[in-house]
């Protein structure tokens, strides 16, 4: 009921850094790259996804943008890679909603529209549209603007009545997200689904070293041997729907 529910999947915990995207400690003159506005739009996404705030900061848009395509200028004239490098990110929950879950008085208040506990939101969480609590106690909130929501929840699971709040996530049946990231130690890591609609699409790796793109391998779940990267790249994949619910 909580869900836009596209497939289903089991998530992990994950063990990526917390911290944000940092300046490079080797300074690197950066390359004058040309956008597009899918990119602009991809880097809003992912610069969303990332940031602990509720919506992230013009600085941290451009450094999702320049990151990601930095990468696919790297790797444009790569015979293997050129064509799995033009996958798109997206977020792996609604930037528009959250579900909340209210015990049974706090409910029937909401319902019937006394409920003051929202009084606490700062003006940036509050909502826009909220459908009224089923039976058990769940609501969609809705907003008109992109908001990050492991961080509306966190206001949220404050208010008084609120048991529990959570993303309404994309799950995917049979299938992939085209990209997952995780942030260590600052600087980004990708997994690239060169298939993401199929369950045996490949996934391609990579990090970044000194603000750098670097193709890692093909990420397997259990491979043998394991390649000295493999960690890392499992947390990417892991850890990729839970990114922000700590931060």
């Amino acid at each position: 009921m909580k869900y836009l529910v596209i497939l289903i999947s089991s998530f992990l915990l994950f063990s990526c850094s917390k911290n944000p995207v940092s300046t490079n400690t080797k300074i690197e003159p950066r390359i004058k790259l040309s956008y597009t506005s899918q990119d602009s739009s991809e880097a809003r996404d992912l610069a969303l996804w990332a940031s602990s705030q509720l919506v992230p900061s013009d600085s941290e848009v451009d450094e999702m943008l320049y990151n990601i395509n930095l990468l696919r200028y790297t790797y444009k004239d790569s015979s293997i890679l050129q064509n799995v490098i033009k996958q798109r990110f997206m977020l792996p929950w609604s930037p528009i909603r959250i579900a909340i879950k209210f015990d049974s008085v706090t409910a029937i208040n909401v319902r019937n529209g006394t409920y003051s506990g929202w009084s606490a939101l700062p003006s940036q969480a509050k909502y826009d549209s909220l459908k009224p609590p089923d039976e058990l106690g769940w609501s969609i909130i809705r907003y008109s603007q992109h908001r990050n929501p492991w961080q509306l929840c966190k206001y949220y699971a404050s208010l008084p009545g609120v048991i529990y709040c959570e993303p309404d996530g994309v799950i995917f049946a049979d299938g992939s997200f085209p990209i997952y990231a995780c942030i260590k130690n600052g600087q980004m890591n990708y997994i690239f689904v060169e298939k993401p609609l199929l369950a045996s699409g490949t996934q391609y790796y990579f990090y970044y070293q000194d603000g750098q793109p670097n193709y890692a391998g093909i990420f397997y779940y259990n491979p043998d041997p394991k390649p000295i990267w493999w960690q890392d790249a499992k947390d990417t994949y892991e850890g990729f729907y839970f990114w922000g619910r700590n931060n």
